[in-house]
């Protein structure tokens, strides 16, 4: 929670029951900063890289093992993103369109509320508000920092291309 909605909150309850006092009351909750429509526009140009039949998102090196101070050391892969998802996210976070993936957002509805201690469904994005969908694609960026892969994951799933088709669907003609 954000410093100054805890505070205020917390003088009716205890800091653990600030999340279900803020799942009960969407009124409570700050927005985020608005994402400017032209920020959308350019994000949404990546849609179609996305959906295309032959996009490959990344490619993975195998382990490579060496010797170091006469030990054997094997590194574990990791993704070399395409140059495509890494102007991706620049163009993502440049625009505005990172926010706190961990904040409630006004007009969570009890299915959003902790959506991210619950596995993501296609059906949950379609239901998504573009806040949402923001704070979706910024937690998909930030679990890449604690899973490699993570972020090829959610495109290869769809996740990705499904929460920009829903971006894309509630801002309709404006793009």
């Amino acid at each position: 929670c954000s410093s100054n909605i805890s505070a205020r909150l917390s003088i009716f309850a205890k800091t653990s029951d600030i999340p279900q006092i803020m799942a009960y009351n969407a009124l409570m909750v700050e927005p985020p900063p608005p994402w400017p429509i032209e920020g959308i526009r350019e994000t949404l140009a990546f849609l179609p890289v996305f959906e295309a039949e032959d996009f490959v998102a990344a490619v993975w090196e195998p382990p490579v093992t060496k010797v170091v101070d006469g030990r054997e050391v094997t590194s574990m892969p990791y993704p070399h993103y395409s140059q495509e998802v890494d102007d991706f996210w620049a163009t993502f976070s440049r625009t505005g369109g990172f926010i706190n993936p961990y904040e409630p957002l006004p007009g969570d509805a009890s299915s959003w509320i902790r959506f991210h201690e619950k596995p993501i469904t296609l059906e949950l994005l379609n239901t998504g508000t573009v806040d949402q969908l923001r704070r979706f694609l910024s937690l998909t960026k930030r679990g890449e920092r604690f899973c490699d892969g993570h972020i090829e994951s959610q495109l290869e799933n769809g996740y990705i291309v499904e929460a920009l088709r829903r971006i894309r669907s509630l801002i309709g003609d404006v793009v």
